[in-house]
C-alpha cells in the first residue's frame, strides 16, 4: 500500500481461479477498505481486451431520478400511439 498524490493505492497480484463452474478472483479486506467497497455492494463490472474493471453501481433513490422531473412528458410516436388507444375490455369503467 503506497500513497500517491494524496490517494491511497494498493496493488495485488493474483491468479484467476476455477470456482465451481466459473472462475473468481479473491478480494482483500485491504483492498475493499481501499477501494471504500462494501460485502454485497452492487458493482459494475466492464471487461475489454487485457483488463476487467470494476466499479461501484451508481444506484440513485427515486428521488435523485426525479428531481429534475417537472411533469411535462411528451411521449414518443409509440408512446402517443399506446395512450390514443381505445379501451379493449373494461379498463375504464
Amino acid at each position: 500500500m503506497y500513497t500517491l498524490l494524496g490517494v491511497i493505492r494498493m496493488e495485488k497480484i493474483d491468479t484467476i481461479k476455477k470456482w465451481g463452474n466459473g472462475n473468481a478472483i479473491r478480494i482483500t479486506k485491504d483492498l475493499l477498505l481501499v477501494a471504500q467497497f462494501s460485502e454485497s455492494e452492487p458493482i459494475e463490472i466492464t471487461a475489454t481486451k487485457g483488463q476487467i474493471v470494476i466499479v461501484k453501481r451508481n444506484r440513485k433513490t427515486v428521488q435523485e431520478l426525479l428531481e429534475d422531473y417537472d411533469g411535462f412528458y411528451e411521449p414518443n410516436k409509440e408512446g402517443q400511439e399506446w395512450l390514443d388507444m381505445k379501451p379493449v375490455g373494461e379498463e375504464i369503467k
